[in-house]
């Protein structure tokens, strides 16, 4: 993943780099359901966390993905073979780690394999499930 960004690496050299990485859907046209979604990673710690998001892969389709296994499935492994190995550049061994996931509603909803955020019980955090009243009723 990293190697063929080699060339941004030639004078700051840290021990680890921490990433933070995101996916979104983006419609490619209106009259198709055409849609891209991209796979992005930043760097964050200074002085790089000013570089900008680079795309590490886009799924193509009519829809959005239907699974996220299938989805991230190639960046999943190629992510954690790089946290247990790092990569190797200039003579030393940089190590990753993963700082977060920045997505929105439905994107979480998708990676995380929950319902999203208009579903009914959609929060992923509350354990009591009320009951239906008709109308919005705050407790």
């Amino acid at each position: 993943m990293l190697q063929k960004y080699g060339f941004l690496l030639k004078n700051v050299l840290p021990e680890v780099f921490r990433f933070i990485y995101n996916t979104d859907g983006l419609p490619v046209a209106k009259s198709t359901g055409s849609q891209v979604w991209p796979i992005q990673c930043k760097f964050f710690d200074a002085p790089m966390s000013n570089w900008s998001p680079f795309v590490l892969g886009i799924f193509h389709a009519n829809s959005k993905p239907k699974n996220a296994n299938d989805y991230l499935e190639d960046f999943v492994k190629e992510l954690v073979e790089l946290q247990q190995t790092g990569f190797f550049h200039n003579g030393k061994v940089i190590k990753i780690v993963v700082f977060g996931f920045s997505c929105d509603a439905p994107a979480n909803a998708l990676i995380k394999f929950i319902k999203n955020h208009t579903g009914y019980e959609s929060c992923p955090k509350c354990e009591v499930h009320g009951k239906y009243a008709g109308r919005v009723v705050f407790l």
